[in-house]
């Protein structure tokens, strides 16, 4: 399942690379310090800076102080492109919420994690603003019939798991005669899809997928297109 998992280097490759494609100047990245999150946030961070794009840090652990941290920040005259968050929507909705009374910070864009693509709702509170998400992902039809269920929303591993489940399962009808795990097999052209969306296997074993930005807009239960 770790394997399976999206690289975080390459997660923060590609978001520093849709932030310079937004002629990004300066942000804010907040983060919990201590949180599980905390190499992500560093390669994130190493990302960033590789791009020539001004950081400046925030410990998100309390959502009020680093709100008064930030808006501190913006009185000095430091407006960021954007506050980037490598934390969880609900997390960063907290935040902004405070945020958005400041009309210097109304309107600048929130930047999320491929997570937020499980809390498309406090996305949409945190926003306006964008993440990316796995290419051709139903994350948010699963999110939904998984909350019916069981009356919980479904975390990432869970649909990791998921997928990983179904695709142990179809190979064997899909590849009847064959080994259905065979490393031909596995490393096809054409991949595989899931619930995280369309991902394929290397001839060493890596996972890959494409990750695409989704716009998000207050208001919005679902990611705005």
């Amino acid at each position: 399942l770790y394997a399976f998992a999206m690289d975080g280097e390459t997660e923060a490759s590609l978001m520093a690379d849709e932030m310079r494609r937004r002629l990004y100047r300066q942000v804010v990245l907040v983060s919990n310090p201590n949180g599980s999150e905390r190499i992500f946030t560093s390669q994130l961070a190493s990302s960033i800076a590789k791009i020539n794009v001004g950081l400046v840090s925030v410990d998100g652990t309390d959502p009020v102080a680093a709100a008064k941290r930030i808006t501190a920040i913006v009185a000095g005259g430091q407006i960021p492109s954007a506050i980037v968050f490598a934390q969880s929507a609900k997390s960063a909705a907290a935040v902004m919420t405070e945020l958005r009374r400041n009309p210097k910070l109304a309107g600048v864009p929130v930047v999320g994690v491929s997570s937020w693509s499980f809390e498309a709702t406090a996305a949409a509170s945190a926003g306006p603003g964008w993440y990316l998400a796995p290419e051709g992902n139903s994350i948010s039809d699963f999110s939904a019939r998984f909350l019916k269920a069981f009356n919980a929303l479904p975390t990432p591993d869970g649909a990791l798991a998921y997928d990983l489940i179904v695709m142990a399962a179809a190979l064997p009808q899909a590849v009847p005669g064959q080994s259905p795990y065979a490393r031909e097999v596995l490393a096809n052209e054409q991949g595989f899809k899931g619930v995280t969306g369309k991902f394929w296997f290397t001839q060493d074993g890596q996972v890959h997928r494409n990750l695409l930005p989704v716009d998000i807009a207050p208001g919005l239960a679902r990611p705005a297109t």
